[in-house]
């Protein structure tokens, strides 16, 4: 019998056993998606202490890159400024550094 007839011989004899056995392959999956090229795991315990390790871990990456990307996006505007003040005449600038200091 093939596995994709056995599955379904399983689904409909003992849908709760089909129904376990669906969950340990997800596990499975999740074993060998968190750590690919290791032996996958079978303990559900460690499956998702890993997962939670590695969710915690690319949580705090995400929002390192927000905050780097808030300060180069600020790095950004005050670049833009300068270029454009290093653009006016000798004259404006003048002019707007009076205006800056008042």
């Amino acid at each position: 019998m093939t596995r994709s007839l056995w599955l379904i011989d399983q689904q409909q004899s003992s849908p709760s056993l089909f129904i376990s056995f669906k969950f340990n392959l997800r596990f499975c999956d999740l074993s060998s998606i968190l750590e690919p090229g290791r032996p996958v795991r079978t303990d559900k315990s460690a499956i998702l202490d890993d997962t939670i390790r590695i969710l915690n871990q690319l949580k705090n990456e995400a929002q390192e890159l927000k905050e780097t990307n808030e300060k180069l996006l600020e790095e950004i505007k005050t670049l833009k400024l300068l270029s454009v003040f290093s653009r006016l005449s000798r004259a404006h600038q003048a002019r707007y550094m009076v205006d800056l200091e008042v």
